[in-house]
């Protein structure tokens, strides 16, 4: 089985044991109680996911309902789980490179709009890379280093937002 095939089990999974229930973010209870919203859709995803050696991040903010980036087989994929449904919930995966992911990326948008970078923050801030030294204000600062910064490639960005991989 391919690493993309896994990840599509895997929301297939999820769309099959859940119901969807309104304000229920837990994601341990899409498999404790068989409910959740798409917050908890996303994250059971990326556990799951991150479980099977498969490199995934869910998306943090509200605006992203249900969506979480992996990086399988060499590609970037978006995996959509979580609709407001009875089961089995439907999903959607798809492959996004170049412009979208540029955007996704933490780029912005054409519009020249700030884009949120929820992903990028935690990464930093919650201490999941080498050279986050504890203090908050520097993880601030370096996230804004990297939100501001024209030197960095899409896939650059994609990397911290995957790995977590920051360097000064």
């Amino acid at each position: 089985m391919t690493q993309k095939e896994k990840a599509e089990k895997a929301a297939w999974y999820i769309g099959a044991v859940s119901d969807y229930e309104y304000y229920n973010d837990n994601w341990y209870d899409i498999f404790l109680r068989g409910k959740g919203d798409c917050m908890a859709s996303r994250y059971a995803l990326q556990y799951m996911c991150n479980h099977m050696g498969i490199k995934a991040v869910a998306f943090s903010s509200l605006d992203e309902h249900g969506k979480t980036l992996i990086y399988a087989d060499g590609k970037f994929y978006v995996v959509i789980t979580g609709f407001n449904e009875p089961r089995p919930r439907q999903y959607m995966i798809y492959e996004i490179s170049g412009e979208a992911l540029e955007q996704l990326a933490g780029h912005g948008h054409a519009s020249g709009e700030f884009i949120k970078l929820d992903n990028v923050f935690d990464v930093i801030y919650r201490n999941s890379h080498t050279v986050y030294s504890g203090n908050p204000e520097e993880g601030q600062e370096l996230f804004f280093q990297i939100l501001m910064s024209r030197n960095l490639t899409p896939e650059q960005r994609a990397d911290i937002l995957i790995n977590g991989t920051v360097r000064k």
